[in-house]
């Protein structure tokens, strides 16, 4: 098999960066993988990257972000980093004939020449566990996402909705409201007041309150990697919306919100009814609708009700390219905690471990 040649390039307007572009579009157009949808979620100090890997007979891309360790005053060497895959469904993603053995043993080459410590990524939906990972990776599937399967024919998916959705499309047609499927916001401004009152009426963290600016850029950079589906009543008023993420294969939902004074006429059923529909008619194989917040709680149930068949389970890994350097920099993490608070440990079960949490013995046994 030929030899893979890796390069990683930053989203900048550079040979580099329209390489990683060309990459993007030949890898399907996954649009988590876009370096505009990576430079996103890269804080200050953080760079957004992407592994290019090329051989005779494929083409393989995986982005991510690289940050460096010495953030809180704990590390010692300065110049150690580490790698997070952006929010959502980070890769790797694939075009032709893949060496993975390759591909991961070219990147962890280039993780130790580069001081990366340790990688934690986000799996896309059909990536392979047992396809070349390198050792020292583990992997955690401690949920499961839907993906309403857009292959069958309209009326057999209407059939395999759940009774109930079936009556809550029903009943939002009943109650006047419409549906469109569009490029583009119709109103950048009203999508974000109601995406961001969906989020304030669930008590959302501050880390999912986007605000305007992020919209407006996701909108410009990833213009015909998405669509919003917009349900209005009688008056034009928006009551519910949702930003959809396209790749050539999949629809995504992202972000969206619900008027909650129309919960009652169901106009998230109504929306998803038909961006299903408009998936089927251009070709996708799927309908990503993601999970829940906890194992089988309410939003996911609400979700596997469009496709009772379509869990799947949602994966993540952690690559570790230099062990040493990894135990050594929890080990150190550890001992800045204990010195501010005696019996201070690391929480369980986090990957990189010496990014974890800190609890103290007693909060740690409850």
């Amino acid at each position: 098999t030929p030899r893979c040649k890796s390069s990683f390039a930053p989203p900048t307007p550079t040979t580099r960066g329209r390489k990683w572009l060309t990459a993007w579009a030949t890898c399907g157009r996954e649009p988590f993988a876009h370096p505009a949808y990576v430079g996103l979620f890269a804080a200050e100090g953080e760079q957004a990257r992407c592994a290019v890997a090329r051989s005779a007979h494929g083409l393989a891309i995986l982005p991510f972000i690289l940050r460096p360790i010495q953030v809180d005053g704990w590390a010692a060497e300065s110049s150690l980093m580490d790698a997070t895959s952006p929010y959502g469904y980070g890769g790797p993603y694939g075009s032709g004939e893949v060496d993975w053995d390759e591909f991961w043993s070219q990147f962890m080459l280039w993780m130790s020449a580069n001081k990366i410590v340790s990688m934690f990524g986000r799996l896309a939906l059909d990536t392979l566990t047992s396809g070349g990972f390198p050792p020292y990776v583990s992997f955690r599937s401690d949920s499961d996402n839907v993906i309403v399967d857009l292959t069958r024919s309209p009326e057999e998916q209407w059939q395999h909705y759940e009774h109930k959705v079936r009556k809550n499309v029903k009943k939002a047609i009943r109650a006047s409201l419409h549906i469109e499927i569009r490029q583009s916001f119709t109103n950048l401004e009203e999508f974000n007041q109601l995406y961001e009152a969906t989020m304030d009426r669930r008590a959302a963290t501050s880390w999912y309150y986007f605000g305007l600016d992020f919209f407006t850029s996701l909108a410009k950079d990833l213009d015909g990697s998405y669509i919003v589906a917009e349900v209005r009543d009688g008056t034009n008023r928006l009551v519910s919306a949702e930003l959809v993420l396209c790749s050539d294969k999949y629809l995504y939902s992202f972000l969206g919100g619900t008027q909650e004074d129309f919960f009652r006429f169901a106009p998230n059923d109504l929306l998803k009814h038909a961006v299903i529909e408009y998936g089927h008619t251009s070709g996708r194989a799927g309908y990503v609708l993601g999970g829940g917040y906890t194992e089988n709680d309410g939003i996911f149930r609400y979700k596997k009700s469009f496709d009772p068949t379509g869990s799947v389970p949602f994966q993540a890994f952690g690559l570790v390219a230099d062990r040493g350097v990894y135990d050594a920099l929890s080990s150190e993490r550890l001992s800045h905690e204990r010195s501010a608070a005696a019996g201070a440990r690391l929480a369980d079960g986090f990957f990189p471990g010496y990014r974890g949490d800190t609890l103290l013995d007693e909060q740690a046994a409850r």
